[in-house]
């Protein structure tokens, strides 16, 4: 793949699935269960993912996961923004 990924399409699917169990706080351990491959297999696939996005840890996976609409933070924002009026 040349260049950054623009947007979760842009990814092989495994590194997608990745991404967003990885955004569900989901371990190494229960993602490699999910996908049925070994922990070693996900950490590649994790590693790759990082390598697409420009990205180098697991919260940054996770904002771009949320800013991807993979995911959303549901009654979070809404409490956010109660906290803040």
């Amino acid at each position: 793949m040349n260049g950054k990924a623009l947007c979760s399409l842009d990814l092989p699917p495994r590194e997608q699935q990745v991404l967003l169990m990885t955004a569900e706080e989901l371990t190494t351990k229960e993602i490699a269960i999910e996908m049925g491959v070994s922990p070693k297999t996900v950490e590649f696939h994790r590693i790759n993912l990082m390598k697409h996005v420009g990205i180098h840890n697991q919260i940054g996976l996770t904002k771009l996961a949320i800013k991807w609409g993979m995911i959303t933070l549901g009654l979070l924002v809404l409490a956010a923004n109660k906290s803040i009026t």
